[in-house]
């Protein structure tokens, strides 16, 4: 309930839930589109599958996907610590996660 009031504010609701599986079983039927850290520090950093623009420009889709479908982006930040700040860019601006800089209108703005 407490979401859905966040989201009519349009404020970013933060959860911070260690290893709760209700929280995932939460955004699965939320239908939210998810950005998984742990796999994308294994992809880029670890195996090295993927490099870091591969990385932003899925990042980027997650966000468009997120606008396109009016649906919630959800960061599983999981066990890992992700380091957002050197990993933002104009595919993935750090402004996502601030619900009072990051409109609709920005995003379209920055040609989301």
């Amino acid at each position: 309930v407490r979401i859905e009031e966040a989201k009519g504010l349009r404020r970013a609701v933060l959860i911070l839930a260690g290893s709760c599986p209700d929280v995932e079983t939460y955004f699965s039927y939320d239908m939210s589109v998810c950005i998984d850290c742990k796999q994308l520090l294994s992809e880029v950093f670890i195996h090295r599958a993927k490099t870091v623009q591969q990385a932003r420009a899925e990042l980027r889709a997650a966000v468009l996907e997120a606008l396109s479908l009016n649906k919630s982006l959800h960061v599983r930040m999981a066990d890992t610590a992700f380091d957002w700040a050197n990993f933002c860019s104009d595919d993935f601006p750090p402004e996502v996660f601030n619900g009072l800089r990051w409109t609709v209108e920005e995003a379209r703005s920055r040609g989301f």
